[in-house]
């Protein structure tokens, strides 16, 4: 808006657009005084309070930059027209002249804006403090574990359209709420969180999951500090708080499936970690740490329908060979299972055998399939600052009296028979039905078994651990011991000889395999790829096929392709590995003519992989328990027959005598059913129950050495399951890139060795006298007479009651 006079002298008003010419305009315009009637409506009171600041005398200095002709002609753009002279008059204004606006407008006007103002921010306060208040219940009240887990960004955000709409309406509009409102939700949420937070510390859902996911992180103390002052999360000594909230939570739930009447198991697991100094000196020096974590794992198969009345059978009267041996059920059922892994490699492998797909079932047959599907309620117990190792730190009772029975007879023995053998019920016990399963590697169950040993003096159940029984062997330590057993046995320096393992481990380049196994999974996968094309390759060679993509001249599927062609199979390529058939040992090797050791080493490889890294693996994705028990019995002579493995082989036996002789019906249900565990819940995503300690030990270390260097004295709980704060859930087991590639240079060398094409005389120099059966090495005598020894030790502490009824 602009003022002037004109040449009458009179003062007109007019907009900007007066100095912009219009097409054929030849004339002086004239202003009459009607137009001047119009600045009333352009300048009245309700437009001035909505512009209070733009009016003000500072800012109005800078008019007549922006009211420029010639900037105004710069800055819009204006259609050309032919150019022609216009006359002027004399007297026409050069300069415009702007007349301010008088103070006491602009005071008016910002008096107005500052009461508009508080009117907003008196309402405003009105809806926060309504919010602070307890009565309302607030959702960001909600601080304790499922508050925790069910965050949900959304619902906060209509709790404040609700509650505190005027600041909904304000926060909103800053930024730009309605735009993508999927992306800026959080982001709100996380503003009227901090606002909260700041006027009550009692509103701090958002600030705990926070602290949660930066404890998670690892985040460092100057990082939690910070964040803190900008009330983003807690202070850093408040999350070893919500860490003890959130055990205790599990606990009472614990609790509450108790007394539902669900039956739970132990699972212990030893954590080491080292605490280094700077500068080492006398009285600093770098110190290890031990400390035992466990964890509560409800069965997620009842085992109530069951009689639990006491043993099944008499030690003293039962034939222990004859527990170990496959009966003829397992043994069926194991070639099921056979036939199922070789159908599915034919079907992914075999484009001539696409009409298997109709037959071969999904899954592997399992009894409790549903059950297994389910996730599993897993509890972590508080970490114990102990040395598994060391008997001396068991402070839980005092030492014995001078009266108390003495120790019992060789408590050092390897296989501790006093700690496997049932406990003899007592009367006066109110706990005297309750037996607590516990597994746990094989460290954990020597030092338990010793542990009770050393208590078995004392003169109540609860001092001599008479509840916590039995002791269980698991299941993925198991497996990496067999795993040993095999790189052992096939596993040399072989690099130069084409078709060996250690051939392939230097022609694919696997740097972290080697025969100690230190690297599990590396060397698991290079077995389970080897093992592949080796089984590829026996059924090209059983079928007479050119290779895997060619047509099948020998030995034709029918109809009944499970019940003769597979058949045939597992008996020319696969020999069961029961103790039963285990032929006996001879003097010398058979070096005829009739051998092809190149063979014998394709076949005893092809047995290890079905048994252990198909049969095993298979086992432990369905949860099958009852399958897992009959791979005991298969991997007993495996561990006896290789020499440094006798420890594991005392614990499979242990294990088998526990589930067919110590414990009832019910108990050896409840075991057996409880080695896996479901971490997300899903068909074929269970894990061994050892591994998931593991996993959390994995967890629980980062949190511990945390807790060392500060001193802490509080004991460190676990998070069992923040799914809903966390950014990605768990795994139940690790992803691996695929060995596709690998697989078929695998297969190009093996199909120039031909394994399994019979060559007289045929071997590999690091592998000179191989038999096709990896037990042949096993002699039958000592077997037997050590079968023997350990019956011997166990009837030695074998309850009184049994003794009496086997003399009986």
């Amino acid at each position: 808006m602009v003022t002037a006079r004109n040449s009458d002298g009179v003062q007109v008003t007019r907009n900007s657009s007066f100095f912009k010419s219009a097409p054929g305009e030849d004339e002086i315009l004239e202003e009459s005084e009607g137009e001047c009637e119009e600045i009333p409506e352009v300048l009245n009171q309700e437009e001035c309070e909505e512009i209070p600041e733009v009016l003000n005398q500072e800012e109005c200095e800078e008019i007549p930059e922006v009211l420029n002709p010639e900037a105004e002609r710069e800055e819009t753009p204006v259609r050309r027209y032919p150019q022609r002279e216009r006359s002027r008059p004399n007297d026409f204004p050069q300069r415009l002249e702007i007349s301010p606006i008088s103070p006491s407008a602009v005071d008016e006007i910002q008096s107005k804006s500052a009461e508009n103002m508080a009117k907003i921010c008196l309402e405003c306060e009105k809806e926060l403090l309504e919010v602070a208040r307890r009565s309302t219940k607030s959702l960001l009240r909600e601080r304790d574990y499922p508050g925790l887990r069910s965050l949900d960004f959304m619902k906060i955000i209509e709790e404040m359209k609700y509650l505190c709409p005027t600041v909904f309406n304000i926060l909103s509009a800053m930024i730009q709420f309605d735009c993508n409102e999927d992306k800026k939700t959080a982001a709100l949420a996380l503003i009227y969180s901090i606002i909260m937070f700041k006027r009550c510390h009692e509103l701090s859902r958002i600030q705990r999951v926070n602290t949660v996911l930066l404890a998670e992180g690892n985040a460092s103390q100057e990082l939690l500090d910070r964040l803190n002052k900008y009330g983003l999360c807690l202070e850093k000594t408040m999350k070893y708080t919500i860490q003890e909230e959130i055990g205790s939570h599990f606990l009472d739930q614990a609790v509450e499936l108790v007394k539902q009447g669900n039956r739970f198991v132990f699972v212990l697991d030893n954590i080491d970690w080292d605490v280094k100094v700077h500068d080492v000196r006398s009285d600093k020096q770098n110190r290890s740490v031990h400390a035992v974590a466990t964890c509560i794992v409800f069965d997620r198969v009842t085992s109530s329908h069951l009689p639990d009345n006491g043993q099944q059978k008499n030690l003293a009267t039962s034939d222990l060979k004859q527990l170990i041996s496959l009966s003829h059920e397992e043994k069926r059922v194991t070639r099921e299972r056979y036939k199922y892994f070789l159908g599915k490699i034919l079907c992914e492998l075999f484009p001539a055998f696409d009409f298997l797909k109709t037959v071969v079932p999904e899954h592997s047959p399992c009894r409790y399939q549903e059950e297994m599907k389910r996730q599993s309620v897993v509890v972590p117990m508080p970490v114990l600052m102990k040395d598994e190792k060391k008997y001396n730190q068991d402070h839980a009772t005092p030492p014995a009296p001078p009266i108390a029975a003495p120790l019992i007879a060789a408590p050092s023995r390897p296989d501790q028979p006093a700690s496997h053998t049932p406990p003899v019920p007592q009367a006066a016990d109110p706990l005297a039905s309750v037996k607590i399963p516990c597994f746990g590697d094989q460290l954990t169950r020597v030092r338990l078994a010793g542990a009770k040993d050393l208590r078995a003096g004392s003169h109540t159940a609860t001092d001599r651990l008479d509840h916590i029984y039995p002791f269980r062997i698991v299941d993925w330590h198991s497996k990496r011991s067999f795993l040993k057993v095999i790189f052992k046995n096939l596993y040399k320096n072989s690099g130069r000889e084409k078709g060996t393992l250690r051939y392939f481990r230097e022609k694919l380049q696997r740097r972290n395999v080697t025969v100690d196994v230190k690297h599990f999974e590396n060397c698991e996968q290079l077995f389970l790829s080897t093992g592949k094309c080796f089984a590829v390759q026996a059924l090209v060679k059983f079928f007479n096929m050119e290779s895997k993509d060619g047509r099948p001249t020998r030995n034709r599927p029918p109809n009944n392709i499970y019940n003769s062609v597979l058949d045939k199979f597992i008996d020319e390529y696969l020999i069961m590995p029961t103790p039963s058939t285990v032929p006996q040992i001879e003097d010398e090797p058979d070096t005829s003519d009739e051998q092809d050791f190149v063979r014998n080493c394709s076949l005893c490889l092809l047995q290890y992989f079905f048994l252990i890294l198909i049969d095993f693996k298979d086992a432990v994705k369905e949860g099958n328990g009852e399958r897992l028990a009959t791979l005991h019995k298969q991997l007993l002579p495996h561990f006896k027959s290789a020499p440094g493995f006798n420890a594991y082989s005392i614990e499979m036996l242990i294990n088998i005598i526990q589930n067919e002789v110590f414990l009832s019906e019910a108990e050896a249900h409840q075991c057996i059913w409880a080695a896996t565990v479901n971490w997300k819940g899903g068909i074929r995503k269970n894990i061994e129950i050892d591994l998931l300690q593991e996993n959390r030990n994995r967890d629980l270390k980062k949190r511990s050495r945390a807790w060392v260097q500060i001193k802490r004295t509080r004991p460190l709980i676990a998070q069992a399951d923040l799914s809903g704060v966390r950014k990605a859930n768990n795994n139940s087991s690790h992803t691996h890139s695929s060995s596709s590639l690998d697989e078929g240079k695998i297969l190009a060398d093996l199909c120039e060795v031909k394994p399994f094409d019979f060559q007289p005389n045929g071997r590999f120099d690091s592998f000179p006298d191989i038999m096709a059966d990896p037990l042949v090495s096993l002699d039958q005598e000592e077997f037997n007479k050590w079968f023997a020894r350990h019956k011997r030790n166990l009837l030695l502490d074998a309850p009184i009651a049994q003794d009496e009824e086997g003399e009986d």
